[in-house]
């Protein structure tokens, strides 16, 4: 893409940069980066952070687990205004949820985090763990989301007259345009995520995948199941015979 300025005399001066410097047509990443940015796309991004709290009971477990897995207590992750391909997910999609999950561990999930499953906890975390874990997930990522967008001190239709306005100058006209990249960014999360909120009751969390794992998702055999009023012992299988 190219950025255009009336910049010297007596004419403009236009910068042409590859979009793969950048990832494509991200206007955020490409302000915050190169003091540039292309007034003709309607791309861009938006950094979240995450981290566990500290009043969390587990948080030097989940800090450790963290480190272990080559993630920081506090991490930023980037949101793109890229529609989700489904097909091609990229990693950061994964290794946002994971995190996640893993600092919303509580409750009756934080059996997880006992030190026996410490070499497989991260693994765990690539799936969603409970449907109560997961619920919190998505409402974190939700609010977080909404706050974002109630924090901009702009409405959308503001700034996509500033950016369209030539008679303004070339600087509030780009930061017109990443903050509407921003939106973009934030609005195709919020969808996504919202709509994955929808499918919470027809998920596959970490006590079913184990059972399936482990073929005990089916019917038991009759030879399986046991009396529970036989009596068990060696005294009982003499009496029997």
């Amino acid at each position: 893409g190219c950025v255009g300025g009336g910049w010297g005399r007596g004419g403009g001066v236009s910068i042409c940069f590859p979009g793969a410097v950048v990832g494509g047509s991200d206007n955020s990443a490409l302000l915050f980066k190169r003091g540039l940015c292309d007034l003709s796309v309607a791309g861009g991004s938006y950094d979240m952070e995450f981290g566990v709290s500290p009043l969390d009971r587990f948080r030097d477990d989940k800090e450790d687990i963290m480190e272990q897995a080559g993630f920081a207590p506090e991490m930023i992750f980037t949101l793109s205004s890229d529609p989700m391909d489904w097909d091609n997910v990229p990693q950061s999609y994964w290794d946002m949820m994971a995190y996640i999950r893993l600092v919303c561990i509580a409750g009756q999930d934080a059996f997880l985090l006992e030190s026996v499953f410490r070499g497989d906890v991260w693994g765990f975390m690539q799936y969603p763990v409970s449907q109560a874990n997961e619920k919190l997930v998505l409402e974190t990522l939700i609010g977080t989301i909404e706050g974002a967008l109630e924090g901009f001190s702009t409405t959308e239709g503001e700034d996509a007259r500033a950016q369209s306005t030539e008679s303004l100058p070339l600087r509030q006209r780009m930061a017109a345009a990443a903050r509407l990249g921003e939106r973009k960014a934030l609005g195709v999360a919020l969808q996504t995520f919202l709509s994955d909120f929808e499918t919470l009751d027809s998920k596959e969390y970490y006590q079913e995948r184990r059972l399936r794992e482990l073929n005990l998702d089916r019917p038991l055999d009759e030879s399986e199941i046991i009396d529970p009023d036989m009596p068990i012992g060696r005294g009982a299988i003499e009496q029997e015979y």
